[in-house]
């Protein structure tokens, strides 16, 4: 099996006869057959069936053009390759981690092709965690990387591009608030919270644009009747509503983009205050705290008020003699 021949299948293939494919190839028709044939002996299998003067592919035919195909533009995109690479052009296939890719690889990239040498070159660009982005260079995927240093490569050379300071944020009451350096492994075993996922949603409504943010959180609070600690996701949301009229006022100090409309992109790029929805409870069976000893009911070793043996038309009696 040879390129020619796929080449010449291909054809065939595509115009359903093979006096035209003959002279789209610049060969003769006995030699098209004849190289038809030599592949389907080869192949041991029919590819075409004659219908008419035009010829259709059969089941198997139908199968090995959807391969045929793929070769073929493999072949054509090795070809433009190398070609680049033999000219002044080029191709660079290079991944990154997020952080980077807002400032630091547009300036890279654009500060390598205003050398001049390098105009005709291009680039793929790919953007993953770092580990993500080492298995692609060692599957040759990518020819370059930018991400964090991997002690667990020793077949890799890491050079150092960028040197950035990572700071812990804790309370004044943590414990290791007090240290003048931290490092990973003093956050070994500690909770690590997931990050918010929020959904967008601006409704125009005449002049006014109503504005939603919902996001799903760890919520963090006290039970509203035992006050233990409670912990769990909740939905929340935050709402706007912004006039028209409000884009011109300066105190409001909305972000606009090219065009004076809402940067919404630009506007979300800020802190926002959410409202819990719902009350915070452990369970939904807590009973509280005793309201005389302030314990948890479970916990209470306070005797039975005299009012709740009481029946309940006496607790009636006393409630009307108080109104009285």
């Amino acid at each position: 099996m040879t390129l020619n021949q796929l080449n010449y299948f291909y054809e065939a293939a595509m115009l359903q006869h093979f006096n035209q494919a003959a002279e789209k190839l610049n060969i003769s028709q006995p030699s098209l057959s004849r190289s038809i044939t030599a592949l389907e002996d080869e192949l041991g299998i029919t590819l075409f069936e004659k219908s008419g003067r035009n010829v259709v592919l059969t089941k198997a035919g139908k199968i090995f053009l959807e391969h045929v195909t793929q070769i073929l533009d493999d072949v054509k995109r090795a070809e433009l390759k190398m070609h680049q690479l033999a000219t002044d052009g080029g191709h660079i296939d290079i991944a990154y981690v997020s952080p980077l890719a807002r400032e630091y690889i547009p300036q890279l990239v654009r500060s390598f092709l205003a050398i001049s040498e390098n105009k005709n070159i291009t680039f793929n660009f790919h953007q993953d965690i770092t580990s993500e982005n080492v298995e692609g260079l060692k599957k040759g995927s990518y020819d370059l990387i930018f991400g964090s240093y991997s002690a667990s490569e020793p077949n890799i050379e890491f050079v150092p591009i960028i040197q950035q300071e990572i700071v812990a944020i804790l309370p004044t009451v943590h414990p290791l608030c007090h240290k003048e350096a931290l490092s990973a492994k003093d956050f070994a075993g500690a909770r690590i919270e997931q990050p918010v996922t929020a959904r967008f949603e601006a409704v125009p409504d005449g002049e006014e644009i109503r504005m939603t943010l919902r996001a799903n959180a760890l919520v963090h609070g006290e039970c509203a009747r035992c006050l233990d600690p409670v912990e769990r996701e909740e939905t929340v949301q935050a709402e706007w509503t912004v006039r028209e009229r409000d884009l011109d006022d300066p105190d409001f100090d909305l972000p606009l983009n090219e065009k004076g409309h809402l940067d919404v992109d630009e506007w979300l790029c800020q802190e926002f205050m959410f409202q819990i929805p719902t009350v915070l409870l452990c369970s939904a069976d807590c009973p509280g705290l005793c309201p005389r000893c302030g314990k948890k009911m479970a916990e209470c070793t306070c005797p039975p008020a005299e009012a709740e043996a009481e029946p309940a038309d006496a607790r009636l009696a006393i409630l009307k003699s108080l109104l009285n």
